[in-house]
């Protein structure tokens, strides 16, 4: 049972996660003044979603941080260009606005990946079961990104993802101890079954 138990709970675990819809959003854009509307999403969870645009570093890392409005990592070097990324944002549930936001407001969301960069521009917090649709209004011209293929995304906030692997990790261990001490159990118990067996063909 206690193997059973640990095995079972760990593959519960394990499978959940593949049912949440953690990206509903992620279309390309050309970043040109001008209202961008994404397709009407829904969501199964209620956690916090960032908005972010993203950027392929197929341009200067330090010229596309710039133009993304991004700190220059590990260093003070001011930026040459200014940033392209000025937005306001408007998230609709049944054409009720929900939420609302500026990237002048969370000017310090984003991150750097191997192959790309994201700049935060708002994040909202969802409810389970509803339909979203986001209107994304640049207000500069963005053609200087046009060349690192730029993307709108919606996605879970990535703290979402670190207490998960924690708990993740605590419960894998849990499990394993579960299984090895039922598998500990299951081998005490085998023996004294053939200790039994041989004494009574003994007699």
């Amino acid at each position: 049972m206690l193997i059973v138990f640990g095995v079972g709970v760990f593959e519960i675990w394990f499978s959940w996660p593949q049912t949440d819809i953690n990206k509903p959003i992620d279309i390309p854009i050309s970043i040109a003044a001008g209202h961008v509307l994404t397709p009407e999403f829904r969501v199964n969870v209620d956690r916090l979603y960032t908005i972010e645009v993203v950027a392929k570093k197929t341009i200067p890392f330090d010229t596309l941080n710039c133009l993304l409005g991004m700190p220059q990592p590990g260093t003070q070097k001011q930026c040459e260009r200014s940033s392209v990324i000025k937005a306001a944002w408007t998230l609709r549930s049944d054409g009720t606005t929900v939420a609302q936001g500026t990237s002048e407001a969370d000017s310090g969301g984003g991150g750097w990946s191997d192959d790309d960069i994201a700049r935060g521009i708002g994040s909202f917090r969802s409810e389970k079961g509803r339909n979203y649709v986001l209107d994304v209004n640049f207000l500069t011209d963005g053609a200087a990104l046009s060349a690192t293929d730029p993307h709108l995304k919606v996605e879970v906030s990535t703290d979402y993802y670190e207490r998960d692997a924690w708990f993740g990790l605590i419960l894998m261990w849990s499990c394993a101890a579960l299984v090895v001490f039922g598998t500990l159990l299951l081998g005490v118990s085998s023996i004294r079954s053939l200790r039994s067996r041989s004494d009574a063909r003994r007699v």
